[in-house]
């Protein structure tokens, strides 16, 4: 009988906090930063873009930084080596753009960070879609 008391009582302990649980996505909370932020300033921060697309309203501005996953060789010898790490897409180190079996493409191996910011039509941030980022996690008290 103890056990089953102890377990309700945690379980109304935990549903009775003081404290919500408040979950940001990674996407929420660069939109809340660069809302209305011009073309410039971005690039100011975050660098070159990997591509622009055209949108009927504005555009896109798509930063990647994603990686990839593949382990690197180690050297019984001297336990030393070098790594060349580079962009280009015919670097051994990066996973192929498509699959030359089926022509999908594969991420497997690949870890995918990528932000896209979308401008309206004055060059000024309308919203940000953040993917691969993590989520913040809040806690505040209850009112």
């Amino acid at each position: 009988m103890k056990p089953f008391l102890s377990v309700i009582l945690l379980i109304f302990l935990i549903a009775c906090s003081p404290y919500k649980k408040i979950v940001l996505s990674a996407s929420d909370r660069l939109t809340k930063n660069w809302k209305g932020a011009s073309q410039a300033s971005v690039n100011t921060a975050y660098g070159t873009y990997k591509r622009k697309v055209i949108l009927p309203d504005g555009y896109l501005l798509s930063f990647d930084y994603s990686y990839s996953l593949k382990s690197f060789p180690a050297s019984s010898q001297s336990g030393n080596f070098q790594a060349r790490i580079t962009e280009n897409r015919s670097s051994p180190m990066l996973p192929p753009a498509t699959n030359p079996y089926n022509g999908q493409t594969g991420v497997a191996d690949s870890v995918i960070h990528r932000i896209d910011f979308v401008f309206d039509t004055s060059q000024h941030v309308k919203y940000v879609e953040a993917i691969g980022l993590p989520d913040s996690v809040y806690y505040v008290k209850r009112k």
